[in-house]
């Protein structure tokens, strides 16, 4: 199969560390022990901007306290437990199976504002050579819990108005109707429970409500909304009546934010998120997002992102890529009628080979291309564009084709996801999703 020039510059580049440096940086101890680059791990945090609701960059969340434990699979070896920021750079340990673990912190049956990320990745040791870790995925693990008070219920609650939010048994938070924090809590195994409890005066008169959940888990986000409700049920009929005239109405959203699903249309409401500000409707010339009136194909964005020229390439679908068949084209036009600020691209796969071949070429990491700093010569190669091709410009073509005949390679699920960062900070994410055969 003719390679094409990613493979020249990977082999390249694991042709010259075979051949220089990096054997002579490290001496096994004995025959049957290898040793681990821990200089390879890196912590992918793709979660964070979800779980928080705000655009938040790689290069902000401190990962120097997060806990990376590194264990023997077969218990022969003792955990090696570390801080990010103070793990050594390289590890000998004795040929055989491990996994590395990263975690945030230490997880607690409920805390405020503090959100648990956990990740893991296998990896092997073999005698007399080095290993590389990669990229470890911390995935949001902790279930979130927002409780929300509508503005007309405040005017009729009494200062003794709480929720007291119990899971995993004995975990528990207090909301008040001015708490704007949102809590989490660590998920059971065997306790997938949670309950709400309202206690509290309402229009002059005491009333309780407890709403269960029997499906909690990691990743979710519960959003409870409590309203005032019109029209009580009058007496005698199905249903709690609160005799001053007004009723408690709950409502449950809920989103998924590890698994990218939200299983309700409007979680949150969107007007206070960037490019999503309601418009004004005492000015008609004003549309619903006045910083993208030329954008024919969506109106309602300042940021683009569409195939062209690739018949073959979706942006929502997984795409196949088949040893022996012409993929074809893989563009993607962006468009940002505000300028671009940055276009972050991060690749995750699950092939290894694919991955070392990413991590020779400094691109196993999240790349800006905006500034792509040593990684900038491979990136030129493959013909990205990069610098001054991508700051500040309107319309930019992320081109791919090059990497198709190279996942034939790799087989295994590929993604490429583009963040596209206008010079208004709003910022638009997509995915290229491949699976390689």
């Amino acid at each position: 199969m003719k390679l094409n020039k990613i493979i020249t510059l990977t082999a390249a580049g694991v042709l010259m560390c075979a051949a220089s440096s990096c054997d002579d940086k490290w001496e096994p101890n004995t025959a049957e022990e290898g040793t681990v680059n821990l200089r390879s791990l890196s912590v992918d945090m793709s979660d964070a901007e979800k779980v928080t609701g705000s655009v938040i960059s790689r290069a902000t969340v401190d990962l120097s306290g997060y806990i990376v434990t590194i264990s023997d699979k077969s218990g022969a070896e003792a955990d090696r437990t570390y801080t990010y920021g103070d793990m050594p750079e390289v590890l000998t340990l004795p040929a055989g199976d491990y996994t590395a673990t990263v975690e945030s912190h230490k997880v607690q049956k409920a805390e405020w504002s503090k959100p648990y990320y956990l990740g893991s990745r296998d990896f092997k040791v073999e005698k007399s050579k080095i290993t590389t870790i990669g990229v470890i995925t911390a995935a949001f693990s902790s279930l979130k819990v927002t409780v929300k008070f509508d503005e007309n219920l405040k005017r009729v609650l009494g200062d003794d108005v709480k929720v007291t939010v119990i899971a995993n048994d004995n975990g528990s938070l207090v909301f008040t109707p001015d708490e704007t924090r949102s809590g989490y809590f660590e998920v059971l195994e065997n306790s997938p429970s949670m309950i709400a409890r309202f206690e509290g005066t309402i229009d002059g008169v005491y009333y309780t409500e407890d709403t269960p959940f029997t499906d909690v888990v990691p990743g979710q986000h519960r959003i409870i909304t409590y309203q005032a409700k019109g029209n009580p049920v009058p007496p005698g009929q199905a249903g709690q009546v609160n005799p001053g005239g007004i009723s408690l109405d709950t409502s449950i959203m809920n989103e998924n934010i590890s698994a990218s699903i939200s299983t309700s249309e409007d979680i949150l409401d969107p007007s206070g998120r960037p490019g999503q500000e309601p418009s004004d409707p005492d000015n008609p010339d004003n549309p619903d997002n006045p910083d993208n009136p030329d954008n024919p194909d969506n109106p309602d964005k300042a940021i683009t992102l569409v195939p062209f020229d690739s018949p073959n390439l979706s942006l929502d679908d997984m795409n196949t890529v088949t040893a022996g068949e012409d993929f074809g084209n893989a563009k993607v036009k962006i468009s940002a009628v505000n300028g671009i600020k940055n276009l972050v691209v991060t690749i995750v796969t699950d092939s290894d080979g694919f991955r070392d071949a990413l991590a020779d070429l400094t691109l196993d990491q999240p790349f800006d291309l905006a500034y792509p700093g040593e990684a900038e010569g491979y990136i030129r190669d493959l013909g990205l564009p990069y610098g001054a091709q991508v700051i500040g410009q309107t319309t930019v073509d992320f081109d791919i084709t090059a990497f198709m005949s190279m996942l034939t390679a790799f087989p295994g699920h590929h993604n490429f996801t583009l963040s596209v960062t206008d010079n208004n900070n709003i910022t638009e994410t997509k995915t290229l999703k491949f699976t390689a055969q």
